[in-house]
């Protein structure tokens, strides 16, 4: 899937001309600078993604 923007909580895309979002509400997305597309670090040993559509 095309990334567009990597952000602290949440991770912009386009597929197919539909745009997804995933986010997380207790852990933290990075875009680590070793040519990963971006990292996932848990919060508090606790990892959550929401994969729902809308807000």
């Amino acid at each position: 899937m095309p990334f567009i923007a990597v952000n602290k909580t949440d991770i912009s895309s386009k597929f197919h001309g539909l745009d997804y979002e995933v986010t997380t509400p207790d852990g933290e997305f990075s875009k680590p600078d070793n040519g990963k597309v971006f990292r996932i670090k848990p919060g508090k040993n606790t990892l959550t993604l929401n994969f729902a559509t809308g807000k």
